[in-house]
């Protein structure tokens, strides 16, 4: 979700915050809302992650870059992927594999 909507949401009600999001999980794991048992609303009104348009791009350019770059030096974090622990994970395991990769070289 956008900031924007991420703000509007936090205040809404749980239904109307699952209205909203399950489309959008819907359409990134086809399915997943017939495979639900459960759903629950958490609110983290002043940990929510703001990404403004064009930064997944800028994540993607940054990969490319240190792909071909000579430096020993790789960047993994959330800043580096996307927003969170997960996010923080993926970007560690780019970086070990661009590092495995480099060895081979």
């Amino acid at each position: 979700l956008r900031s924007s909507a991420a703000r509007r949401l936090v205040q809404a009600g749980d239904s109307e915050v699952q209205d909203q999001v399950l489309p959008e999980l819907e359409s990134l794991a086809p399915g997943l809302g017939g495979a639900l048992e459960e759903l629950r609303v958490d609110r983290w009104e002043l940990a929510f992650p703001i990404w403004e348009p064009g930064r997944c791009s800028a994540v993607a350019t940054y990969r490319r870059k240190a792909r071909k770059a000579a430096s020993s030096v790789l960047f993994a974090g959330d800043y580096a992927s996307f927003p969170g622990l997960d996010g923080a994970v993926e970007a560690g395991r780019w970086a070990a594999d661009q590092c495995l990769e480099r060895k081979k070289l």
